[in-house]
């Protein structure tokens, strides 16, 4: 499952498996996207080849969308997990999938709690 996760920059893809099986990133997604396509791609793919070399610099940014905890952020990635839980249930990689789904369930849950509790504190000091 490891495989599937990054940018799909530190990845070479075959031109003809996205072309045949309709592979595309969900625009509508705006965090765990790469996530979604890789899975997706892999689903196709009769083997994999990996390098321990380095051959790309990967900059993170502060104000990067993955970096944000908004709750469209959270948003986005459970909604990458529950179509990812749908499509593989009868997969090897569903415990995986099922994992991080309830991890992020959780991970949600407790910074709107967090925030939550923020704010009346906020308000509460005036």
């Amino acid at each position: 499952f490891t495989i599937t996760q990054g940018t799909a920059c530190s990845k070479l893809y075959k031109k003809s498996i996205i072309q045949k099986y309709e592979v595309v990133f969900d625009e509508t997604i705006v965090v765990s996207e790469d996530l979604l396509f890789n899975l997706n791609y892999v689903f196709y793919c009769g083997s994999l080849v990996f390098t321990k070399s380095k051959l790309y610099g990967y900059r993170q940014r502060a104000d990067s969308a993955i970096h944000s905890n908004t709750s469209k952020n959270w948003l986005s990635k459970l909604k990458v997990y529950n179509i990812l839980s749908k499509k593989y249930v009868n997969n090897s990689v569903y415990p995986h999938i099922l994992y991080h789904y309830l991890k992020n369930l959780y991970e949600a849950n407790y910074l709107l709690r967090k925030k939550d509790i923020f704010l009346e504190l906020k308000e509460i000091a005036g």
